[in-house]
């Protein structure tokens, strides 16, 4: 039996946030960065929030969450008796209020209504069931995921991506890609899955570059928003792979942004899984329908153009193709790549992966993308 859900109300355009006039007399914890907040991006909420409402701010929020931050919200929620819990931020954010409403749902027994506003276009948190959380001790993220962290709305506002730095559209546009890439080859993958994957890359191939050039440009701001939606409405199903299996090891011990450990991968990481013939196929139906290479090439030529766009594209917008380049300690990424690889091994994320590595096949990635 396949069985395929959405359970997400996707509601975009500059002036979704109106969705907020709806309640009255009720208690609204808002889950934000400090950055956010004192910004005043967030008076663009609150301002379409009625009086009789309590809000509660939250915003201790931090890249790659801790499980502390997690405790520290739980304690705050409670307090505050709230009823709607609302994430605001790009994954980070939305990663510590997933947590929060879980682990305060599964303490008390409470039912929390869940709204997501994405503020980069990358994570696909906002249509995904799943969080990340940091455990700083022991240097290694852990993934959770179950029905209620889904989002029962997600609002995409093009507004909130304008002003976000060169580098984030980079690091979370080739994330996008990521998710849609590893989504199209997963295990759990079917027809419907593939339509999401398929649809978000060809907007990444029409927008990415733009939105990156252009932050004003609403219309392909708005594009990547829904691009990264779907590609998580793509991997909610299919499940993913090796490719973030890794790049949460390498947040997790050596802090490199998520995005951008998934795009030093993804050639690296397409070129392994190419060794199975189902997946260099797959890959190479996914470069043919969205444009990348021509129907008439052979599967091989097709997922070489695929790998070549990817590199490309990262060169386009100044991305570091290596760990070194990034600013990697070599000293300490030789001391620590064995336990990464093991870990990679057993992360969630790997489970779902098309052609499961060995622990030395592993390590041959992250040499590969050490030099």
């Amino acid at each position: 039996m396949e069985v395929f859900e959405l359970n997400t109300k996707v509601i975009s355009g500059v002036d979704c946030l109106e969705y907020f006039n709806q309640y009255k007399n009720k208690g609204i914890f808002i889950v934000c960065d400090k950055f956010l907040a004192e910004n005043q991006s967030i008076t663009k909420i609150l301002k379409e929030i009625d009086d009789s409402n309590k809000v509660e701010l939250f915003t201790d929020v931090v890249p790659d969450p801790p499980l502390e931050e997690v405790a520290a919200g739980m304690k705050r929620l409670m307090a505050g008796n709230c009823d709607v819990i609302v994430a605001f931020g790009g994954g980070s954010a939305i990663d510590a209020a997933k947590a929060i409403l879980f682990f305060t749902a599964k303490q008390t027994g409470k039912v929390f209504e869940f709204i997501a506003i994405p503020t980069t276009s990358g994570t696909g948190s906002d249509a995904t069931a799943a969080t990340v959380i940091t455990d700083l001790q022991a240097k290694v993220k852990h993934l959770f995921a179950d029905p209620m962290m889904l989002p029962a709305v997600a609002l995409l506002n093009p507004d909130f991506t304008r002003s976000v730095p060169k580098p984030i559209v980079a690091n979370t546009g080739i994330d996008v890609l990521t998710h849609a890439l590893e989504a199209y080859v997963a295990q759990g993958r079917d027809n419907f899955s593939d339509c999401f994957a398929e649809k978000s890359v060809q907007i990444i191939t029409q927008s990415l570059l733009i939105t990156y050039n252009d932050p004003d440009n609403t219309y392909h701001r708005e594009q990547m928003q829904v691009a990264s939606t779907m590609a998580g409405m793509a991997f909610n199903k299919a499940g993913l792979g090796i490719n973030h299996g890794i790049a949460h090891n390498l947040g997790g011990m050596f802090h490199i942004p998520h995005g951008l450990a998934n795009a030093i991968l993804l050639p690296h990481v397409v070129t392994f899984n190419s060794r199975d013939d189902g997946c260099l196929n797959r890959y190479a139906q996914l470069a043919k329908v969205t444009g990348i290479s021509p129907f008439t090439d052979t599967s091989r030529n097709a997922v070489d153009k695929l790998i070549a766009y990817i590199r490309d594209i990262m060169k386009k917008m100044e991305m570091p193709t290596s760990l070194i380049a990034w600013g990697m300690d070599r000293n300490e990424f030789e001391a620590g790549k064995r336990q990464l690889a093991e870990n990679a091994l057993v992360d969630t994320c790997t489970q779902t992966t098309p052609l499961m590595p060995t622990a030395e096949e592993v390590l041959e990635i992250l040499n590969n993308i050490s030099k």
